[in-house]
């Protein structure tokens, strides 16, 4: 399936990730330094909805090379308040969690509470067509500040 042509045009921003893609994450250790240690994962992307939404399914891999479904995400942009709307869910929290985001200079910035309470954002950046990063934050303070907790770096297969 393709962006269908009656879809809001911001639908491409994350509508041009279609396809797979190898992700490679790293989280940061407790002492603030970031890990050695990197999770890699299969990131599948694709048009749902008739081509007015995008849906992506997130997909470890282990030592084995065997995949394990993680969790997937419902994305659709929203003309009239000029947002995405987001849903996450996965096998290990069990619970929705709820995000909306805006494009902003070639990025995409999501807001949201994860499925544990927390205020997060995330942030899609540097997007080519063949790789493209994901970093996650976290906030104590309603967003004032935020702190980076995990980066993910993918590549087109």
């Amino acid at each position: 399936m393709k962006l269908n042509p009656d879809a809001p045009k911001e639908t491409a921003v994350l509508g041009q990730l279609a396809g797979t893609w190898n992700a490679e994450a790293t989280v940061r250790n407790r002492d603030g330094s970031w890990s050695d240690k990197k999770v890699k994962a299969i990131w599948d992307w694709y048009y749902i909805l008739d081509g007015h939404g995008v849906q992506d399914d997130w997909f470890t891999i282990d030592t084995a090379g065997n995949k394990h479904l993680y969790g997937t995400n419902i994305r659709i942009y929203n003309s009239e308040d000029k947002m995405w709307h987001m849903a996450w869910i996965d096998i290990h929290d069990r619970k929705l969690a709820t995000f909306t985001a805006v494009n902003e200079n070639g990025s995409v910035i999501m807001i949201g509470i994860s499925s544990s309470g927390r205020k997060v954002r995330n942030t899609f950046h540097d997007i080519t067509e063949n790789s493209f990063d994901w970093y996650k934050e976290w906030t104590n303070d309603d967003g004032k500040t935020w702190f980076g907790v995990s980066k993910i770096h993918c590549t087109r297969m």
